[in-house]
C-alpha cells in the first residue's frame, strides 16, 4: 500500500440462526482482526426525487493490502470510532508497478 493505513478494522463474515430459521449476523468473533486500511469518503448533495428536498449523500472508500480476504457482504468494524460498515463491493486496482491494492466500497450501518 503507498498511502499511510488511517483505519483499522476487524472484519465479519459469520451468521448465525435467530431462533426462527433465519439467520443473523454473528457480530461476536472477528474473521479477520486488525486490519489496516486507508478509508476515505466523498460528500455531495442531491434531490429527494419525490419532495425534492436537499440531502446530503456520504459515498465510503477503502483500500486494502494485496491479499486481503474480503467479499461482498462481510461487514467491517473500524476499532477506532466504532463504526460499521457492509462491504458493497470488492475490485482489485490496477498495478502500474506497484502491488494491486483492494479497493472497497462501503456503506455505514452504526456507530
Amino acid at each position: 500500500m503507498i498511502l499511510p493505513p488511517n483505519a483499522t478494522f476487524d472484519l465479519y463474515r459469520s451468521t448465525v440462526d435467530d431462533g426462527y430459521g433465519d439467520p443473523t449476523d454473528d457480530n461476536t468473533t472477528p474473521l479477520l482482526s486488525g486490519l489496516r486500511g486507508v478509508l476515505s469518503f466523498k460528500q455531495r448533495r442531491v434531490l429527494d426525487p419525490v419532495t425534492r428536498t436537499p440531502q446530503q449523500e456520504t459515498d465510503y472508500f477503502l483500500l486494502l493490502p494485496k491479499g486481503t480476504d474480503c467479499q461482498n457482504g462481510d461487514r467491517l468494524h473500524d476499532t477506532g470510532t466504532g463504526n460499521w460498515y457492509n462491504v458493497d463491493g470488492v475490485n482489485s486496482l490496477p498495478t502500474y508497478g506497484f502491488p494491486n491494492d483492494l479497493n472497497v466500497t462501503l456503506s455505514r450501518t452504526g456507530g
